[in-house]
């Protein structure tokens, strides 16, 4: 097998200082404009205490242009234009997870680039001192845009994060930029015995950036890799991670499950759902990537606890047509550790679990496991 290259190694990718790690918080200064138009900054309570962090679902709605959409805790050092949560074009709904620290004011802002709508639902919150930021806020570990693009031959790892360990879970977001032609991205411990190919946390169409805010529990000597099927641009923002005490991994080689894929075992209809079994105890919260494939039509999944009311209230997952679409979610273990998927058009769902936050780790929104809508500038 070819050697892993750190990435600091390869000439041609650029990569962000490194980081130190801290869980101070500091003081908040708010000042933003609502609304859609282009270059708003709308804020808005998170519902979580100061030194958590509240776990929400972006979606950009009716864009009229190509752009994105920044999820950050304000203050007088953000730069809410320098980093971007969701990417989208004219078209379709797109959706990401977003997990955003909270300061001592409670408040969560959201940037667009461009005039779009915007619905923001509310999974939980990470408690706080469970959740560890970086000093200088969000890191840009790895951007490939200023020399070549990756390539399915490269094995690029690395340690983005000083004072992590193996088997702390690092919440990142992570972009395919200009991609060649359709295929995935990956993001894997290093030391894993399951091949790079064998999952995937994004899914990118030719010429066209997508994002994930997806998890990976870091591996040998705290390292991440990446693999990517085609050429593409690869971005990698790290947000923060949570501690190996609080994560119980998916398998032993901290490498993530596969627990559905109905391209075996047959489609989901409009309105069906789907539950599977995990091992999540009893109080813990299932860290999980889904996957849209082979959509039928414009629509959505939604990944939820068994038991929850009605799965057709929220989505984890916009998508449309030709596409296949991702993103990562965290799910509060349901009716004996079951979560389950909703589907609103046929479609083929994937389903990885990357890990568990023990009990006391994530606190969900509702006693039901179920999301709350925080806004939705639709009306």
């Amino acid at each position: 097998m070819k050697t892993p290259q750190n990435f600091t190694s390869l000439r041609s990718l650029l990569v962000g200082a490194a980081a130190v790690i801290t869980t101070g918080t500091v003081a908040v200064a708010n000042s933003a404009s609502a609304g859609p138009a282009a270059g708003s900054e709308t804020c808005f309570d998170s519902g979580a205490p100061a030194g958590a962090a509240v776990v929400v679902n972006g979606t950009a709605v009716r864009a009229t242009g190509k752009g994105y959409l920044n999820f950050y805790a304000p203050g007088p050092d953000a730069t809410p234009a320098d980093n971007s949560s969701v990417n989208f074009d004219v078209g379709p709904a797109i959706a990401n997870s977003v997990v955003v620290p909270v300061e001592s004011d409670g408040q969560t802002c959201l940037y667009n680039s461009v005039e779009t709508d915007a619905i923001v639902d509310r999974s939980g919150y990470i408690a706080p001192g469970a959740f560890f930021t970086l000093q200088d806020g969000i890191l840009r570990s790895l951007d490939t845009r200023g020399g070549r693009k990756y390539r399915s031959t490269d094995m690029v790892c690395g340690a983005p994060v000083i004072g992590s360990k193996q088997g702390d879970l690092l919440f990142v977001n992570i972009t395919a930029a200009a991609p060649e032609a359709r295929g995935f991205l990956n993001l894997y411990p290093k030391g894993a015995t399951s091949a790079p190919d064998a999952n995937s946390v994004v899914n990118y169409e030719p010429f066209s950036n997508i994002a994930n805010g997806t998890t990976v529990t870091l591996g040998e000597n705290a390292e991440l890799c990446i693999y990517s099927s085609q050429r593409t641009h690869v971005i990698l923002d790290v947000i923060g991670f949570v501690p190996a005490e609080q994560v119980r991994p998916a398998n032993p080689d901290n490498s993530a499950a596969r627990v559905l894929n109905t391209r075996a075992t047959g489609s989901l209809g409009a309105g069906d759902t789907q539950c599977v079994d995990t091992d999540a105890a009893e109080g813990e919260a299932v860290v999980v990537n889904g996957t849209a494939v082979n959509g039928g039509d414009i629509g959505f999944i939604n990944i939820y606890p068994d038991g929850a009311p009605d799965p057709a209230v929220n989505s984890s997952v916009n998508f449309r047509p030709g596409a296949n679409f991702a993103n990562g979610v965290v799910v509060p273990a349901g009716t004996d550790g079951r979560i389950c998927v909703y589907a609103s058009v046929p479609a083929d769902v994937i389903l990885d679990i990357n890990s568990y936050l023990l009990a006391g780790t994530f606190v969900p929104d509702n006693a039901d496991g179920s999301a709350s809508r925080l806004f939705d500038t639709r009306s």
